[in-house]
Protein backbone atom coordinates (compact mmCIF):
# COMPACT_ATOMS: atom_id res chain seq x y z
CA UNK A 1 0.00 0.00 0.00
CA UNK A 2 1.33 3.01 -0.91
CA UNK A 3 2.10 5.81 1.42
CA UNK A 4 -0.21 8.90 2.38
CA UNK A 5 2.56 11.50 2.68
CA UNK A 6 2.80 12.33 -1.18
CA UNK A 7 -0.96 13.32 -0.62
CA UNK A 8 -0.56 15.48 2.42
CA UNK A 9 2.05 16.84 0.73
CA UNK A 10 0.95 17.97 -1.97
CA UNK A 11 -2.43 19.25 -0.09
CA UNK A 12 -0.03 21.70 2.09
CA UNK A 13 2.07 22.76 -0.85
CA UNK A 14 -1.40 23.84 -2.81
CA UNK A 15 -2.61 25.92 0.54
CA UNK A 16 1.21 27.42 1.04
CA UNK A 17 1.42 28.30 -3.04
CA UNK A 18 -1.75 29.72 -2.95
CA UNK A 19 -0.88 31.81 0.01
CA UNK A 20 2.51 32.53 -1.07
CA UNK A 21 1.65 34.09 -4.70
CA UNK A 22 -1.29 36.49 -2.93
CA UNK A 23 1.29 37.34 -0.52
CA UNK A 24 4.36 37.99 -2.54
CA UNK A 25 4.54 40.46 -4.96
CA UNK A 26 5.94 38.93 -8.79
CA UNK A 27 5.00 42.24 -10.81
CA UNK A 28 9.49 42.87 -11.44
CA UNK A 29 11.42 39.80 -12.94
CA UNK A 30 13.50 40.41 -9.16
CA UNK A 31 10.06 40.19 -7.43
CA UNK A 32 8.94 36.98 -9.45
CA UNK A 33 12.41 35.47 -9.04
CA UNK A 34 12.24 35.74 -5.38
CA UNK A 35 8.38 34.59 -5.29
CA UNK A 36 9.53 31.48 -7.52
CA UNK A 37 12.75 30.61 -5.26
CA UNK A 38 10.79 30.29 -1.65
CA UNK A 39 8.18 28.02 -4.03
CA UNK A 40 10.80 26.13 -4.77
CA UNK A 41 12.45 25.80 -1.35
CA UNK A 42 9.06 24.50 -0.04
CA UNK A 43 8.61 22.49 -2.46
CA UNK A 44 11.72 20.33 -2.30
CA UNK A 45 11.14 20.33 1.46
CA UNK A 46 7.89 19.14 0.57
CA UNK A 47 9.52 15.70 -2.24
CA UNK A 48 12.28 15.40 0.98
CA UNK A 49 10.10 14.48 3.28
CA UNK A 50 7.03 12.75 1.08
CA UNK A 51 9.32 11.10 -1.49
CA UNK A 52 13.11 11.63 -1.08
CA UNK A 53 14.13 8.89 -3.79
CA UNK A 54 12.97 11.12 -6.19
CA UNK A 55 16.24 13.44 -5.28
CA UNK A 56 18.68 11.29 -6.42
CA UNK A 57 20.70 11.04 -9.88
CA UNK A 58 18.57 9.64 -12.64
CA UNK A 59 20.03 6.06 -13.30
CA UNK A 60 21.59 5.39 -16.40
CA UNK A 61 19.21 2.40 -17.75
CA UNK A 62 19.39 2.35 -21.83
CA UNK A 63 15.41 2.92 -21.15
CA UNK A 64 15.21 5.88 -19.28
CA UNK A 65 18.38 7.53 -21.15
CA UNK A 66 16.49 6.90 -24.30
CA UNK A 67 13.30 8.48 -22.78
CA UNK A 68 15.18 11.39 -21.33
CA UNK A 69 16.68 12.35 -24.57
CA UNK A 70 14.00 12.26 -26.78
CA UNK A 71 11.97 14.32 -24.31
CA UNK A 72 14.59 17.19 -23.88
CA UNK A 73 15.11 17.59 -27.68
CA UNK A 74 11.71 17.68 -28.33
CA UNK A 75 10.24 19.89 -25.61
CA UNK A 76 13.52 22.14 -26.44
CA UNK A 77 13.00 22.21 -29.86
CA UNK A 78 9.29 23.14 -29.10
CA UNK A 79 10.44 25.63 -26.95
CA UNK A 80 12.74 27.24 -29.62
CA UNK A 81 10.30 27.29 -32.48
CA UNK A 82 7.88 29.09 -29.92
CA UNK A 83 10.64 31.42 -29.07
CA UNK A 84 11.04 32.11 -32.74
CA UNK A 85 7.55 32.51 -33.93
CA UNK A 86 7.30 35.52 -30.98
CA UNK A 87 10.12 37.17 -32.97
CA UNK A 88 8.44 37.01 -35.99
CA UNK A 89 5.17 37.86 -34.73
CA UNK A 90 6.63 41.12 -33.38
CA UNK A 91 8.44 41.61 -36.76
CA UNK A 92 5.75 41.08 -38.73
CA UNK A 93 3.28 43.57 -36.39
CA UNK A 94 5.79 46.23 -37.11
CA UNK A 95 5.19 45.45 -41.17
CA UNK A 96 8.96 43.36 -41.81
CA UNK A 97 10.96 46.13 -40.88
CA UNK A 98 13.78 45.51 -39.40
CA UNK A 99 15.88 48.29 -38.75
CA UNK A 100 12.55 50.10 -36.94
CA UNK A 101 12.33 46.58 -34.39
CA UNK A 102 15.77 46.76 -33.96
CA UNK A 103 16.01 50.47 -32.76
CA UNK A 104 13.25 49.14 -30.69
CA UNK A 105 15.01 47.00 -28.84
CA UNK A 106 18.55 49.02 -28.66
CA UNK A 107 17.48 50.90 -25.38
CA UNK A 108 16.94 47.53 -23.82
CA UNK A 109 20.38 46.18 -24.49
CA UNK A 110 22.06 47.50 -21.85
CA UNK A 111 19.84 45.57 -18.99
CA UNK A 112 20.38 42.85 -21.93
CA UNK A 113 23.08 40.71 -19.70
CA UNK A 114 21.09 41.35 -16.31
CA UNK A 115 17.50 40.27 -18.04
CA UNK A 116 19.10 36.87 -18.86
CA UNK A 117 20.28 36.10 -15.28
CA UNK A 118 17.01 36.66 -13.94
CA UNK A 119 14.75 34.91 -17.13
CA UNK A 120 17.38 32.06 -15.79
CA UNK A 121 16.85 31.90 -12.38
CA UNK A 122 13.07 32.62 -12.44
CA UNK A 123 13.01 29.34 -14.88
CA UNK A 124 15.05 26.87 -13.18
CA UNK A 125 13.02 27.68 -10.19
CA UNK A 126 9.69 27.48 -11.77
CA UNK A 127 11.05 23.60 -12.66
CA UNK A 128 12.07 22.47 -9.69
CA UNK A 129 8.88 24.06 -8.29
CA UNK A 130 6.49 22.83 -10.61
CA UNK A 131 7.46 19.72 -11.43
CA UNK A 132 7.92 18.87 -7.59
CA UNK A 133 4.47 19.63 -6.93
CA UNK A 134 3.11 18.98 -9.97
CA UNK A 135 4.30 15.86 -11.22
CA UNK A 136 6.23 14.31 -8.12
CA UNK A 137 3.62 15.06 -5.53
CA UNK A 138 1.18 15.16 -7.93
CA UNK A 139 1.54 11.68 -9.79
CA UNK A 140 2.56 9.72 -6.28
CA UNK A 141 -0.80 11.67 -4.95
CA UNK A 142 -3.07 10.57 -7.52
CA UNK A 143 -1.22 6.96 -8.20
CA UNK A 144 -2.99 6.07 -4.59
CA UNK A 145 -6.72 6.30 -6.12
CA UNK A 146 -5.79 5.61 -10.07
CA UNK A 147 -3.73 3.49 -12.20
CA UNK A 148 -0.39 5.59 -13.19
CA UNK A 149 -1.61 6.52 -16.64
CA UNK A 150 -4.83 8.12 -14.81
CA UNK A 151 -2.73 9.68 -12.32
CA UNK A 152 -0.47 11.41 -15.40
CA UNK A 153 -3.83 12.61 -16.83
CA UNK A 154 -5.05 14.26 -13.68
CA UNK A 155 -1.87 15.25 -12.64
CA UNK A 156 -1.57 17.24 -16.28
CA UNK A 157 -5.02 18.62 -16.16
CA UNK A 158 -4.72 20.22 -12.59
CA UNK A 159 -1.41 21.64 -14.14
CA UNK A 160 -3.68 23.09 -16.56
CA UNK A 161 -6.26 23.96 -15.57
CA UNK A 162 -3.57 26.36 -12.82
CA UNK A 163 -1.94 27.68 -15.78
CA UNK A 164 -5.18 28.63 -16.91
CA UNK A 165 -7.42 30.10 -14.35
CA UNK A 166 -10.91 30.66 -14.58
CA UNK A 167 -11.88 31.90 -18.38
CA UNK A 168 -14.00 34.95 -18.96
CA UNK A 169 -16.93 34.40 -20.49
CA UNK A 170 -17.65 37.80 -21.49
CA UNK A 171 -14.42 37.71 -23.26
CA UNK A 172 -14.23 37.46 -27.28
CA UNK A 173 -14.01 34.38 -29.33
CA UNK A 174 -10.20 35.01 -29.50
CA UNK A 175 -9.38 35.24 -26.30
CA UNK A 176 -11.66 32.38 -25.30
CA UNK A 177 -9.69 30.48 -28.37
CA UNK A 178 -6.89 31.49 -26.76
CA UNK A 179 -7.40 30.26 -23.02
CA UNK A 180 -8.38 26.71 -24.74
CA UNK A 181 -5.39 26.44 -26.55
CA UNK A 182 -3.42 27.35 -23.18
CA UNK A 183 -5.11 24.58 -21.61
CA UNK A 184 -4.26 22.00 -24.19
CA UNK A 185 -0.80 23.39 -24.13
CA UNK A 186 -0.20 23.02 -20.64
CA UNK A 187 -2.33 19.69 -20.61
CA UNK A 188 0.09 18.14 -23.57
CA UNK A 189 3.37 19.65 -21.92
CA UNK A 190 1.80 18.11 -18.43
CA UNK A 191 1.31 14.37 -19.91
CA UNK A 192 4.92 14.46 -21.57
CA UNK A 193 6.74 15.46 -18.28
CA UNK A 194 4.15 13.23 -16.30
CA UNK A 195 5.38 9.90 -18.72
CA UNK A 196 8.94 11.12 -18.27
CA UNK A 197 8.76 10.84 -14.87
CA UNK A 198 6.52 7.77 -14.51
CA UNK A 199 9.41 6.18 -16.48
CA UNK A 200 12.59 7.98 -14.15
CA UNK A 201 11.08 8.16 -11.20
CA UNK A 202 13.30 11.35 -10.63
CA UNK A 203 12.68 15.28 -10.31
CA UNK A 204 15.96 16.45 -11.98
CA UNK A 205 15.12 15.36 -15.59
CA UNK A 206 11.67 16.51 -15.73
CA UNK A 207 13.09 20.10 -13.79
CA UNK A 208 15.92 20.90 -16.01
CA UNK A 209 13.56 20.20 -18.81
CA UNK A 210 10.56 22.17 -17.91
CA UNK A 211 13.22 25.11 -17.28
CA UNK A 212 14.99 24.80 -20.89
CA UNK A 213 11.61 25.12 -22.36
CA UNK A 214 10.52 27.98 -20.58
CA UNK A 215 13.58 29.73 -21.73
CA UNK A 216 13.73 29.23 -24.74
CA UNK A 217 9.72 30.11 -25.30
CA UNK A 218 9.63 33.26 -22.97
CA UNK A 219 13.02 34.58 -24.12
CA UNK A 220 12.16 37.08 -26.64
CA UNK A 221 9.42 38.89 -24.12
CA UNK A 222 11.78 39.16 -20.65
CA UNK A 223 15.14 39.84 -22.83
CA UNK A 224 13.79 43.10 -24.63
CA UNK A 225 10.99 44.20 -22.74
CA UNK A 226 12.36 43.18 -19.05
CA UNK A 227 8.79 41.45 -17.55
CA UNK A 228 7.34 38.33 -17.75
CA UNK A 229 4.26 37.10 -19.81
CA UNK A 230 1.15 37.66 -17.81
CA UNK A 231 -1.07 35.50 -20.34
CA UNK A 232 -0.90 34.18 -23.56
CA UNK A 233 -4.71 34.75 -24.08
CA UNK A 234 -4.11 38.47 -25.28
CA UNK A 235 -6.38 38.64 -27.90
CA UNK A 236 -3.11 39.39 -30.70
CA UNK A 237 -3.23 37.38 -33.24
CA UNK A 238 0.38 36.76 -32.84
CA UNK A 239 -0.33 34.39 -29.78
CA UNK A 240 -2.88 32.60 -31.02
CA UNK A 241 -0.42 31.01 -33.65
CA UNK A 242 2.25 30.98 -30.99
CA UNK A 243 -0.09 28.72 -28.77
CA UNK A 244 -1.21 26.83 -31.78
CA UNK A 245 1.96 26.03 -33.06
CA UNK A 246 2.94 24.82 -29.54
CA UNK A 247 0.10 22.43 -29.57
CA UNK A 248 0.54 21.18 -32.42
CA UNK A 249 4.28 20.42 -31.37
CA UNK A 250 3.55 18.88 -28.34
CA UNK A 251 0.26 16.72 -29.78
CA UNK A 252 3.40 15.03 -32.02
CA UNK A 253 5.59 14.44 -28.87
CA UNK A 254 2.72 12.77 -27.14
CA UNK A 255 1.50 10.72 -30.18
CA UNK A 256 4.96 9.48 -30.28
CA UNK A 257 5.35 8.90 -26.39
CA UNK A 258 1.60 7.31 -26.34
CA UNK A 259 3.29 3.95 -25.91
CA UNK A 260 5.07 5.06 -22.99
CA UNK A 261 1.89 6.92 -21.39
CA UNK A 262 -0.19 3.86 -22.27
Amino acid sequence: MRSGKPAAAFAVLLVVSFATMNAMPSDTLLAAMLQEAVLALVALVAVRFAVPDVLKRCTQAVQQRNTVRFAAIALLLTGLIGGTVTLLTWLFADGGNVSGFVSAALPLAAGLIRNLLLLLGICLLTGVYEEAFMRVLGIEAFERALDTKRAILASAALFALLHVGAPDVSAGQLVLLQTALKFGQALLFGVILGALYARTRRLWPCAFIHAGFDILYMAPNVLLTGTMPETYASGAVGDTVLLAVSVLMLSGIVLKIRKEIA
